[in-house]
Protein backbone atom coordinates (compact mmCIF):
# COMPACT_ATOMS: atom_id res chain seq x y z
CA UNK A 1 0.00 0.00 0.00
CA UNK A 2 3.08 2.12 0.51
CA UNK A 3 4.67 1.64 -2.21
CA UNK A 4 1.28 2.44 -4.48
CA UNK A 5 1.05 5.89 -2.56
CA UNK A 6 4.28 7.19 -3.00
CA UNK A 7 3.72 5.86 -7.37
CA UNK A 8 0.40 8.09 -6.80
CA UNK A 9 2.76 11.08 -4.79
CA UNK A 10 5.06 10.69 -7.89
CA UNK A 11 2.85 10.92 -10.77
CA UNK A 12 1.15 14.01 -9.17
CA UNK A 13 4.52 15.74 -8.19
CA UNK A 14 5.48 14.91 -11.84
CA UNK A 15 1.88 16.44 -13.18
CA UNK A 16 2.57 19.93 -11.56
CA UNK A 17 6.15 20.35 -12.33
CA UNK A 18 4.89 19.94 -15.98
CA UNK A 19 1.93 21.95 -15.76
CA UNK A 20 4.53 25.04 -14.07
CA UNK A 21 6.86 24.22 -16.74
CA UNK A 22 4.45 24.69 -19.98
CA UNK A 23 2.63 27.71 -18.07
CA UNK A 24 5.68 29.85 -18.06
CA UNK A 25 6.85 29.09 -21.43
CA UNK A 26 3.09 30.30 -22.73
CA UNK A 27 2.19 26.87 -23.68
CA UNK A 28 -1.51 27.34 -22.74
CA UNK A 29 -2.27 30.70 -24.06
CA UNK A 30 -4.31 30.79 -27.29
CA UNK A 31 -3.16 31.93 -30.67
CA UNK A 32 -4.94 33.96 -32.77
CA UNK A 33 -4.55 34.65 -36.67
CA UNK A 34 -4.34 38.48 -36.46
CA UNK A 35 -1.89 38.19 -33.19
CA UNK A 36 0.85 37.06 -31.46
CA UNK A 37 0.77 36.42 -28.22
CA UNK A 38 3.20 37.18 -25.53
CA UNK A 39 3.76 37.56 -21.82
CA UNK A 40 5.85 40.87 -20.92
CA UNK A 41 8.78 39.89 -19.48
CA UNK A 42 10.19 43.29 -18.58
CA UNK A 43 9.25 47.15 -19.94
CA UNK A 44 12.48 49.38 -20.95
CA UNK A 45 10.86 52.67 -21.48
CA UNK A 46 7.72 54.17 -22.35
CA UNK A 47 8.03 52.31 -26.04
CA UNK A 48 9.69 49.25 -25.82
CA UNK A 49 9.29 46.08 -23.74
CA UNK A 50 10.68 42.77 -23.50
CA UNK A 51 8.17 40.28 -24.66
CA UNK A 52 8.80 36.72 -24.25
CA UNK A 53 6.83 34.92 -27.79
CA UNK A 54 6.55 31.45 -28.19
CA UNK A 55 9.65 31.19 -26.00
CA UNK A 56 11.77 33.82 -27.26
CA UNK A 57 12.31 36.87 -26.06
CA UNK A 58 11.88 39.61 -28.53
CA UNK A 59 12.21 43.45 -27.84
CA UNK A 60 9.37 45.47 -28.95
CA UNK A 61 9.02 48.91 -30.07
CA UNK A 62 5.59 50.09 -29.80
CA UNK A 63 4.43 51.98 -33.18
CA UNK A 64 2.26 54.45 -34.00
CA UNK A 65 3.63 56.71 -31.05
CA UNK A 66 6.42 58.06 -29.29
CA UNK A 67 7.37 58.49 -25.87
CA UNK A 68 10.15 60.44 -24.39
CA UNK A 69 13.39 59.14 -23.41
CA UNK A 70 14.51 58.07 -20.09
CA UNK A 71 17.63 55.56 -19.49
CA UNK A 72 19.09 56.26 -16.32
CA UNK A 73 22.28 54.18 -16.48
CA UNK A 74 22.66 56.36 -19.52
CA UNK A 75 21.64 59.12 -17.69
CA UNK A 76 18.96 60.30 -20.29
CA UNK A 77 15.90 61.45 -18.74
CA UNK A 78 13.56 63.65 -21.06
CA UNK A 79 10.91 65.53 -19.53
CA UNK A 80 8.05 62.91 -18.58
CA UNK A 81 9.88 59.77 -19.59
CA UNK A 82 10.31 58.55 -16.09
CA UNK A 83 6.83 58.55 -15.64
CA UNK A 84 5.68 57.17 -19.26
CA UNK A 85 8.32 54.36 -18.39
CA UNK A 86 6.73 54.14 -15.12
CA UNK A 87 2.75 54.33 -16.48
CA UNK A 88 4.10 51.29 -19.12
CA UNK A 89 5.43 49.11 -16.27
CA UNK A 90 2.69 49.54 -14.48
CA UNK A 91 0.12 48.72 -17.32
CA UNK A 92 2.35 45.50 -18.79
CA UNK A 93 4.46 44.26 -16.36
CA UNK A 94 3.95 40.51 -17.00
CA UNK A 95 1.12 40.71 -18.73
CA UNK A 96 0.13 38.27 -21.75
CA UNK A 97 -0.49 40.97 -24.81
CA UNK A 98 -1.64 40.42 -27.72
CA UNK A 99 0.85 41.83 -30.57
CA UNK A 100 -0.52 43.06 -33.91
CA UNK A 101 1.92 43.71 -36.87
CA UNK A 102 1.40 46.33 -39.43
CA UNK A 103 3.72 46.44 -42.14
CA UNK A 104 7.63 46.27 -41.01
CA UNK A 105 8.52 43.85 -39.12
CA UNK A 106 11.71 45.00 -37.32
CA UNK A 107 13.32 48.44 -37.09
CA UNK A 108 17.24 49.55 -37.63
CA UNK A 109 17.80 48.45 -34.12
CA UNK A 110 16.48 44.60 -34.91
CA UNK A 111 12.74 45.81 -32.18
CA UNK A 112 10.00 43.92 -33.81
CA UNK A 113 7.44 46.26 -34.30
CA UNK A 114 3.92 46.07 -33.34
CA UNK A 115 0.48 47.38 -31.42
CA UNK A 116 -0.14 46.00 -28.12
CA UNK A 117 -3.07 45.03 -27.08
CA UNK A 118 -3.62 44.08 -23.84
CA UNK A 119 -7.40 42.72 -25.02
CA UNK A 120 -8.21 42.22 -28.87
CA UNK A 121 -10.70 44.07 -30.44
CA UNK A 122 -13.94 41.94 -31.40
CA UNK A 123 -13.60 42.33 -35.01
CA UNK A 124 -9.66 42.69 -35.28
CA UNK A 125 -9.86 43.69 -39.13
CA UNK A 126 -12.36 46.74 -37.44
CA UNK A 127 -11.75 48.06 -34.29
CA UNK A 128 -13.22 50.85 -32.69
CA UNK A 129 -12.28 54.02 -31.59
CA UNK A 130 -13.49 53.56 -28.15
CA UNK A 131 -10.68 50.20 -28.03
CA UNK A 132 -7.97 51.57 -29.52
CA UNK A 133 -8.43 54.34 -26.80
CA UNK A 134 -8.86 51.59 -23.89
CA UNK A 135 -7.25 48.46 -25.18
CA UNK A 136 -4.05 49.58 -27.46
CA UNK A 137 -1.43 50.41 -24.97
CA UNK A 138 -0.29 52.82 -27.96
CA UNK A 139 -3.59 54.45 -28.11
CA UNK A 140 -3.58 54.15 -24.32
CA UNK A 141 -0.03 55.79 -23.88
CA UNK A 142 -0.92 58.74 -26.28
CA UNK A 143 -4.36 59.08 -24.64
CA UNK A 144 -3.03 59.57 -21.20
CA UNK A 145 -0.74 62.10 -22.51
CA UNK A 146 2.45 59.88 -22.08
CA UNK A 147 3.16 59.62 -25.93
CA UNK A 148 2.74 61.88 -28.73
CA UNK A 149 1.06 60.12 -31.92
CA UNK A 150 4.12 59.36 -34.48
CA UNK A 151 3.86 58.21 -37.71
CA UNK A 152 6.61 55.90 -38.59
CA UNK A 153 5.83 54.91 -42.31
CA UNK A 154 4.84 52.62 -43.91
CA UNK A 155 3.17 51.61 -40.22
CA UNK A 156 0.18 53.88 -40.28
CA UNK A 157 -2.82 51.19 -39.99
CA UNK A 158 -4.00 53.46 -37.01
CA UNK A 159 -2.60 56.42 -36.69
CA UNK A 160 -5.44 58.56 -37.76
CA UNK A 161 -6.86 57.44 -34.34
CA UNK A 162 -3.75 57.98 -32.90
CA UNK A 163 -3.76 61.90 -34.09
CA UNK A 164 -7.10 61.97 -32.65
CA UNK A 165 -6.36 61.14 -29.36
CA UNK A 166 -3.55 63.24 -29.08
CA UNK A 167 -5.67 66.21 -30.21
CA UNK A 168 -7.77 64.96 -27.40
CA UNK A 169 -5.22 64.69 -24.72
CA UNK A 170 -3.48 68.22 -26.23
CA UNK A 171 -7.10 69.74 -25.24
CA UNK A 172 -6.93 68.19 -22.09
CA UNK A 173 -3.30 69.71 -21.11
CA UNK A 174 -2.13 65.97 -20.00
CA UNK A 175 1.24 65.30 -19.33
CA UNK A 176 3.53 66.17 -22.37
CA UNK A 177 1.06 68.79 -23.32
CA UNK A 178 1.07 70.59 -19.73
Amino acid sequence: MKIKNNKISNIIGIIIILTVVLANNNFFIKEDSNYQTGKVIRVVDGDTAVIRIKNENQKVRFIGMDTPEYNPTMNISDPWGKEASEFTRNLLDKQIVYLEKDISDTDNYDRLLRYIWIIPPKEPNNPTHEEIETQLVNGILVRDGYARAKTYEPNIKYQSYLNEIEKDAKNKKLRLWS
